[in-house]
């Protein structure tokens, strides 16, 4: 099957940049992207080149290691490949790579897999080799077969015995990482700020700069340290008891470093990780987990480039660099046209990112947006990525500047920019079809009328066909059903789904009505803060007419509620006194006996769940959802407090500390059960 042409250009245009990026960082030590924002092309690459195998070469930054070392170094052979490390940047990715070293290795499922997890440290990985005890030479990553001789840099980094207490194997490789300490750091750039010298711009990039000077006699004094993280030949039968052989010969290991039982571990100790993260003295990001036993590892063995026995647990990059294939206007609910740039895919935050807001126009004037830039973007939290600037060095010849459109991309209809605003708006209202269709697909959602069956698609077709025009054509929909089912796509059981669903919505909650007016500004928070003001439909009625027959400013009464400022209840105003409104929403409410607020207790309200383990298709998250519906507390440790712990497979030290405690145990199934027993119960 060949590539498609659009896939084996981005394929191409990854190739570069990566190969453009090694060398910046491998050999010239000035990077100009951060680490995660070259994990992020790199795992797209390695997605493109999963989905379509012709295009992994030999020539493949996916299959090398590194970069050539530098002219001016002596060479130096690595007794053993050093290779990198395949990451995982979310947990079901993490999951996937336990489940499948556990399936290789054939293990039942009763049986732990111990794992020893450590800091993954970001800064310049050295391989020392030993001769009979003595240290013969200390050299860079290289390509992973060959590194940069740095020998003579020793005496100057802590935590390297120039002898150790060796006579077999004749020849050792201790590897290892040099870096330099955040205190340190900030001293270093303290001093060259009061010498008048450029500032590092990381502790990594000052680590890697200072090994590869041939001349050690600096301007500032750089203090490097060095931790070790492996050895080979292997010199006992654990990577545990190695660290401790390592230790006992002079060498510095971090702190850090645990040993795990399984996957649950894993996870608590990457979370935890999370939290001290500022607290420890050097930088990391992320953690390393290897495969405790060393036959176990040599079961599992190596792929072209990594160990199919160690992951690096990558924290979610918040910051990513991509490149905008092109900028479309998006149409809203309210009218207002957003600059959307198209983006060449990559990861954000643990999240696949392909489009990005790039606001409005003065946004783009400002940044210099064009299409064809090579961009950074950034994720925080659910919100929108956003493109935070434009990374000049790397802009085409061939980027083109945007332009700002005069007329309404959907309905052609003018465009205006309101004095003191930023944003350009469709004055079509539900003329527009964009904002027509958007605000049935918000209407119809499941925090709204919840429509089965009615997804943007459907909508966006009904629309087209004429049969949904206003939120009160849903109750009519069955006038058209004779048509309906024999249209393409369609048929008896999918259009009776539809129909039956509409009906059950005429008993929609009072807080989801409110949500499902599409108010701007009013979100479900501020939809129950409504619902209980305005608490049922003759009290949503009385509101509109008030609003309506008074003059303006006189909704200034909604913000006496909680949580309604004056925005919001501008907003409110504004809706409902919008011209046309008013019938449609009569007609719509005319079909509707809405469903008060209830003070219900939740089924689970005041227990303790504690999930461990892993699930099929990595379905934990999924499983903690629902136990947070049902108005459970999931805990990530087992306390006395706790109600059931739900065990999957590998379920490391938590179901111990369960069975000591005497709380029960369950399986997946059996919580189901249980999950299922206490809701017809309570109902």
């Amino acid at each position: 099957m060949s590539v498609p042409p659009e896939i084996r250009q981005e394929w191409q245009e990854l190739v570069q940049e990566i190969l453009l990026h090694n060398r910046l960082y491998y050999q010239e030590d000035r990077p100009i992207i951060s680490d995660s924002e070259y994990d992020s092309l790199y795992h797209r690459l390695v997605f493109l080149e999963s989905q379509h195998p012709e295009l992994s070469t030999p020539y493949s930054p996916t299959q090398r290691v590194g970069e050539r070392s530098l002219e001016q170094f002596q060479k130096v052979d690595h007794l053993f490949p050093l290779y990198s490390l395949t990451n995982a940047f979310c947990t079901p990715e993490l999951e996937k790579f336990v489940m499948s070293c556990r399936k290789a290795l054939e293990l039942p499922s009763e049986e732990p897999l111990h794992w020893v997890a450590e800091h993954k440290i970001d800064g310049l990985t050295v391989a020392l080799q030993y001769k009979q005890g003595n240290l013969k030479s200390a050299s860079t990553r290289g390509d992973g077969r060959q590194g940069e001789d740095i020998t003579h840099h020793v005496p100057f980094i802590s935590g390297i015995p120039l002898r150790i207490p060796l006579h077999t194997p004749e020849l050792l490789e201790i590897r290892g990482e040099v870096f330099i300490s955040k205190k340190d750091f900030q001293e270093m750039n303290r001093q060259c700020k009061e010498k008048g010298l450029e500032l590092f711009s990381t502790a990594r990039n000052a680590a890697a700069g200072t090994v590869r000077q041939l001349d050690i006699d600096l301007d500032i004094p750089r203090p490097l340290q060095f931790i070790v993280h492996g050895v080979f030949p292997q010199i006992a039968d654990t990577y545990q008891k190695a660290t401790q052989q390592l230790i006992a010969w002079g060498f510095c290991y971090q702190s850090g470093g645990q040993l795990c039982l399984g996957l649950d571990d894993l996870i608590d100790y990457y979370h935890n990780l999370q939290e001290i993260r500022d607290d420890i003295p050097y930088e990391i990001d992320g953690a390393v987990y290897k495969i405790n036993r060393f036959d176990f590892q040599d079961q599992l063995g190596y792929r072209t480039k990594t160990p199919r026995f160690a992951v690096a647990h990558k924290f979610p990059a918040l910051q990513s660099t991509t490149v905008i294939k092109d900028i479309v206007i998006q149409v809203g609910r309210t009218g207002v046209l957003t600059p959307v740039a198209c983006l060449r895919p990559v990861y954000v935050g643990g999240v696949c990112v392909a489009r990005a807001s790039l606001h409005n126009q003065d946004e783009i004037t400002r940044k210099d947006i064009r299409i064809g830039d090579h961009v950074r973007i950034q994720r925080a939290g659910d919100v929108i990525p956003q493109v935070t600037e434009v990374i000049q060095p790397l802009r085409p010849k061939s980027a083109v500047p945007f332009e700002f459109p005069q007329l309404c991309p959907v309905c052609q209809g003018p465009v205006l920019r309101l004095e003191g605003q930023v944003a350009y708006r469709c004055v079509q209202g539900v003329q527009c079809p964009a904002q027509a269709i958007w605000a049935l697909r918000h209407l119809v959602s499941k925090e709204s009328l919840n429509i089965k069956g009615l997804g943007p698609k459907q909508v966006k077709f009904l629309y087209q066909m004429g049969y949904l025009n206003s939120p009160a054509d849903l109750f009519k929909l069955d006038s058209h059903k004779e048509a309906w089912i024999n249209l393409p796509g369609w048929g008896q059981k999918s259009v009776d789904q539809i129909l039956s669903s509409i009906q059950e919505s005429r008993h929609v909650a009072i807080d989801k009505l409110w949500y499902g007016l599409g108010i701007p500004q009013v979100g479900q928070a501020t939809s129950l803060v409504l619902a209980r003001a305005f608490p049922d439909l003759q009290a949503v009625k009385n509101l509109m007419h008030k609003l309506n027959q008074e003059q303006s400013q006189d909704e200034e009464f909604l913000t006496e509620l909680e949580g309604v400022g004056p925005l919001i209840a501008q907003e409110i105003k504004i809706f409902f006194v919008a011209p046309g409104n008013v019938p449609l929403l009569e007609e719509f409410f005319s079909y509707l006996a809405p469903t008060p607020l209830k003070d219900i207790s939740q089924v689970l309200k005041g227990k303790t769940v504690v999930f461990t383990g892993s699930f099929e298709n990595g379905s934990r998250s999924i499983l903690e959802q629902q136990a947070r519906q049902a108005g459970a507390c999931v805990s990530s440790a087992v306390t006395k407090k706790t109600t059931y712990l739900i065990c999957g497979q590998d379920p490391g030290q938590k179901r111990e500390k369960a069975e000591k405690l005497g709380i029960p145990i369950l399986s997946k199934q059996q919580w189901e059960e249980v999950l299922q027993k206490d809701i017809l119960n309570h109902s």
